[in-house]
Order: C-alpha cells, then structure tokens, then sequence
C-alpha cells in the first residue's frame, strides 16, 4: 500500500513509499515476570518463512544463531524419514508425507504430502491460575519427587519457581563432542560423558528425535521443600548436592535419575502419577512413545554464581525424546496452547510459577503447521493456518485422542478437499492429516500476525505430474520437489481474502500500513463444519483459517506522462503495475478498479483487467474548473486491503485570458487618468 500526494501550485512533493523491514534473527530469551492482575495472553506469530542454524559454540550453548539456513537434523531426516527440503533459502519449506505411520488408508485418498513454511510464535501470559506451586497444585513442568528419602509432596506450598530452559534438537557434533567430554553439556551442566556412551550406538543422533534441553531452574526455599525434598534450615546447596551425588561412580545422581523418570512416566503411561490421566501421553501428537533411546539423560547441577544457601539455581540439562511434546501436551491441558500447535524448535520457554499462578513466555519456531495452499479465486501462491490440535492418530490404548474422529476408517472417509500445490491427486477429497478446531479467544486474549514486508516466495497451485509419494522409510522425494520449484512465483505476502471467519478480512482487524492483524478476544467465531452427509458434525477446517497470499503485484502506481495537471482540461493517466521492488510486471492479468474524487475518468470505465504485454494502463482523467483536490486511489480487484494506491494534488488553476489581461489594462487607465489630471502651471 502506497500514497502519494502532490501540491502542484505550492511546489511541494510528498511521497510515501512502502517500508520494507530487514529480516533478522528474532531475540527470544526473555524472562517471565510475576505480576498482579487478570489473566492475559497474547499469541503472536511473525518472522515467516525465517530459519536460523543451531549454534553448538560453548557461548551459545545451543541456541540458534543469526545465520540463516536449515539445522543438520532436516537433511538427516530425509535419509530415515520422509522429510525434504523443498527451498533452502528463504523462505524456508520442508516437504513430508503428514500422516500418521499408525494410519492406514488404503482404500481412500489421502494427502500424498505436505508442504510446510516457517513461522515464529510468541506466547506471552500473565496471571495465569491455572499453574501455580500452592497446595495441592501441581504445576506439572516439574516433578514433584515426593516419597522415598524425600519430604516433599504434592500437599505442600511450593513457593516461587522459575524455569528458564531452552529446546532444540542435536546435531553430530554435538553428540561427538558429548562422548568426548568436551561439550558444553560436559564442562557447564555437568553431564557425565561415559552415561552418554550408549550415544555412539546411534547411527543418527542428528535426525529430530533426540531432543536437548537446556537453562536454569531456580528454586526457593518453598519450592525446594516441595519439588526436590530438601529440608528447611541447613544451606540448600549443601543439601542438593548431598542428594543428587551418584550412588556408584561414573552414574546419574538419584534427583537426575528421579527427575526424567517422572516425565517419561507422564508422557507415556496410560496412568501415570498425574491427574487426570491420558492427556499428557504423548503417542497422539509424536507417534512414537516418550523415551530417550539408548540413554536415559537428565543433568542437574548447582549453578555456583547465581546458587545462595537459601535460594537453588540449578544448571538443567536433558535429552530425551519427546520432551518437547510433553511440554505443549501440559500447555494443552493449562489451556495456554490448546490452538495452533506445531512442531517447535529453538524454543524458549521462560516461567516464573508462584503459590497462586504463574507468568509464562514460550518463544519457538514452528514447522509442519503453515502449509502450503489454494486461497479462494486465486491462483497463485497461498499459506494455510488454521487452528488444529497436535493430534493426528489415535493408536495408544486407554484414552482417546483429539483425532479419534478425525481418522479416516475404510472407504468411509471423512475427507476434506486438498490443495497441496503439486499433489497428483489436487483438488480432490482426502482423508484429514490434522485436527481442525474452533479456537474463540477469551477475554484478555489476543492473536497477532505480522506478515513480513518484503519479497516472499510460494508454490502456485497445480496439478502434478511427478510421482507424489514421500516414502515413510525414507528417501524423501527431491523428483517432486524439483518439480514443485518450477512452479514458484516471488511477490509480496499479503493477508487472503479467503481468510475465515471472513469478517476479519477488513480494516479494522487488519492493518495493510503495518502488515498487522489483529484479533482481540472476546470472539464468537462459528465454525466452518464438513459438508458431507455423516460427517456434518466435524469441522472442515479450522477457525480462525488464515491465509496469506503471495500477491505479485504490490501497487498499481498512477502517474502522468504530460505532467501533473496544472489547470482543467482532459491528462492522460498512466496505471503501471509493480512488485514489490517496484519493477513493472509486464506479465500482469489481473484487476484494477478506480476511484476518484475531484475529478472524473473519462468514458467512466474505472475498472480495467491488464493484458500480459506491458503492465501499463493509459485511461484519461477531467480536470473541472474551480481548483479542487483531486484523488485518485487504485485497488486491486482480490487483494483491496493490501493492494492499493493513492495519490492526491491541487491543480492551481491559470486565470482565462481576458481575466488575466484586466488588472493590466486598468493600471493602463489609471495612468491616462493621472496625467491628463496634471496642474496647468506644468504645461506653461
């Protein structure tokens, strides 16, 4: 969106362009502060299409950088698993086969694969009361090792806790330098690299599974009683250490031992320690049980700076698989994250838990969620976000996920149209590879999306020709993706009119100046429910369903070839399109339509469709007597909020001829006048 505005009579030229914002790396390490107050959350999602490489250095510890780029583990994984990189570069896609390995659809159709985009989301909560340390709460992020040689307990007052931890995934030289000794893991957190041996087993550490945590978790003297059994009076360092020293040398102290225990108890049994039962296990949302393979890895040591006799920061490590999927499966049942949930990595999760609630900060970037689409009568390049659980099978026994009705059974279905650019089978009913959900925001609630401002790139929708299968034991599919990127376009992403519900698409939610949408709750959306006879109780898609568009045409920019006008009279009008570097799209099929006041086009065509060739349309615009503004705005016929341009000026108008010659003529007069006035005794 751009405007100009012009003042031709006074010399003066304002113009207005598009700002476009360098991408960079988000900083996300923030911590979460208590406070008093109503409970708020804020989602936000930004920095689309960015990926950042892991940086394994000591400084970092395992945080991603401001190197731009795709982490080891996506090429590791198109070796087991399907996964492939569809464009290394920005912006960042991943393409695999989405469904369940526990599904079997052998008599439907079925999404051969998905192609995912990057997309940061924030979470930022405050007064939250349903984490909280107080008695009988259970905050559930961290064990409560209560029984055994341990007082601590579930009926306890767990005071003040803060979590500052960090997700990512490993890489090879993470796990070489592990074994070796040499790691951060090794010389800051105090992992014991012979425990770590059984690494060197694995054949691809580096490929998603193995997930690391790292951070801080800071205990009062409360939340040391009841979270770790510590006692009141002697020096809480002294105490941790006695407990947590290895029963044999060369072993995992017994609170690390303790600790990892009690997470893959939640995040795998059926009845775990916890209630209610079933929601924390993860088998649903992962398709795989909670474990950490070969080795079984928790770390916890004394932080010996930030450490007083009254107060434990505790230096925490881990690697098991799953964690992070037992974290959103808490968050689900917290209801902070019950929405929009997605793969993450290079996550941050900051939390400061007291007796009566908690303030929390997740940061993370999120894949297999933004897919690639079709948006409503547009045929070019879309992104797909709807809101979904993280479910997508329903094979654990004893509980009954999210996807349970959902999961196509036989030839029955139920489906959902597919519009994964490039699939053989595009445009067809497929079985559901996500659960779809109606997600209304609460009170104090409120979502964000701020589409990047310069060039983005996508897949226009096609019907492919290339073999679409993405095998399950690996190989990826680099054929189709080859295909798939002789079908990309560049332009700018913009927010899609088929975005649902569709009172958001207006400019009150959606800010084209800033690239901003915003949702504030309370809302009553209504959902968007399955057309198809028996299946009229699901949901088609989920609501909110946010598309973003890749328009190729950013402004359609108005100049005049003769020059502004200056007076009344018939100029011609020149609408040119261009992208959104400003370089004129000779190839343009698309809409413009017209809109002007102060003046009038003449013949009173407003509304013209380009014909590839040029990108220029040459119309004629009235300029009246009598020197009024005159506007003109251009709007493109799919995108009115985000393609459109205005410019604004003031012709001064020339007087006619005779009025111009009048003052002249009367000085002329007044002169005559005068001299035959003269005194007499001047002509003697």
């Amino acid at each position: 969106m751009a405007m100009v505005v012009i003042m031709v009579g006074a010399a003066f030229v304002m113009l207005v362009p598009l700002a476009k914002e360098p991408a960079s790396a988000p900083v996300d390490d923030l911590p979460a502060r208590t406070q008093a107050g109503v409970r708020e959350v804020s989602y936000t999602i930004s920095n689309i299409g960015e990926s950042y490489l892991k940086d394994s250095s000591d400084g970092a510890r395992g945080t991603h950088g401001s190197t731009p780029g795709l982490s080891e583990w996506w090429q590791s994984r198109q070796i087991n698993y399907s996964d492939t990189i569809a464009h290394n570069s920005f912006p960042y896609y991943v393409a695999y086969q989405p469904e369940s390995g526990s599904n079997n659809y052998k008599f439907i159709n079925h999404l051969p694969y998905g192609t995912y985009g990057y997309y940061r989301l924030a979470i930022d909560a405050k007064n939250l009361t349903t984490v909280a340390t107080g008695p009988t709460k259970d905050p559930l992020y961290l064990p409560i090792l209560g029984g055994g040689s341990y007082a601590g307990g579930l009926a306890m007052d767990g005071g003040t806790v803060k979590l500052n931890w960090h997700f990512t995934y490993l890489t090879t030289n993470d796990k070489d330098r592990m074994v070796a000794g040499t790691h951060y893991a090794n010389t800051y957190y105090g992992v014991v690299a012979s425990v770590l041996a059984p690494f060197d087993s694995v054949q691809y550490p580096n490929d998603g599974w193995y997930v690391e945590l790292t951070g801080t978790t800071e205990f009062d003297r409360l939340g040391a009683a009841k979270f770790l059994g510590l006692e009141a009076g002697t020096s809480l360092i002294d105490q941790f250490n006695a407990a947590n020293t290895p029963l044999t040398p060369g072993a995992q102290g017994p609170m690390n031992q303790s600790w990892w225990e009690n997470w893959l108890a939640d995040g795998r049994d059926v009845t775990p320690p916890k209630t209610p039962a079933g929601p924390y296990n993860i088998f649903a949302c992962y398709d795989w049980d909670i474990n950490s393979g070969p080795s079984r890895n928790t770390f916890l040591m004394v932080d010996p700076v930030l450490s007083t006799p009254d107060k434990l920061v505790l230096r925490s490590w881990a690697c098991i698989w799953g964690i992070e999927y037992l974290m959103l499966r808490y968050m689900d049942v917290q209801g902070l994250q019950p929405n929009f949930i997605a793969s993450p990595e290079d996550w941050y999760f900051n939390a400061t838990i007291s007796t009566a609630g908690a303030n929390i900060t997740s940061r993370m970037a999120a894949v297999y969620h933004m897919t690639t689409w079709k948006d409503t009568n547009w045929w070019g390049p879309a992104y797909m976000l709807e809101a979904q659980h993280v479910d997508y099978n329903d094979w654990m026994e004893g509980w009954t996920s999210r996807f349970f009705w959902y999961m196509a059974i036989d030839d029955t279905g139920p489906t959902r149209v597919q519009y994964e650019p490039g699939t053989n089978n595009y445009g067809q009913e497929a079985a559901y590879v996500c659960t779809p959900t109606l997600w209304n925001l609460a009170s104090n609630e409120r979502l964000v999306v701020k589409l990047p401002t310069g060039p983005h790139m996508g897949y226009v929708p096609y019907v492919g020709i290339v073999d679409d299968a993405f095998p399950k034991q690996g190989g990826g599919n680099d054929a189709k993706v080859a295909e798939m990127n002789t079908h990309k376009m560049w332009g700018e992403l913009v927010l899609g009119p088929g975005t649902l519900p569709s009172g958001l698409y207006n400019v009150t939610n959606y800010s084209a100046a800033t690239k901003t949408l915003t949702i504030n709750g309370p809302t009553n959306f209504a959902p968007n429910m399955n057309p198809h006879a028996g299946f009229t109780d699901l949901y088609e898609t989920g609501v909110p369903k946010l598309m973003f568009d890749v328009a190729k045409v950013s402004t359609y920019d108005m100049t005049f070839p003769g020059g502004t006008p200056t007076a009344p009279g018939d100029y011609t009008l020149r609408v040119t399109a261009k992208n959104v570097t400003g370089i004129v799209v000779a190839d343009w099929n698309g809409t413009v339509t017209l809109a002007v006041t102060g003046a009038s086009i003449v013949g009173g065509v407003m509304t013209h469709t380009f014909v590839p060739g040029t990108g220029i349309w040459d119309t004629t615009l009235r300029i009246p007597s009598g020197g009024a503004p005159v506007t003109v705005t251009s709007t493109d016929s799919l995108f009115k909020l985000d393609v459109t341009d205005s410019i604004t000026f003031t012709p001064t108008v020339i007087p006619e001829f005779p009025t111009l010659l009048m003052p002249v003529m009367m000085a002329a007069a007044m002169i005559v006048v005068f001299i035959r006035r003269r005194p007499k005794k001047d002509e003697e």
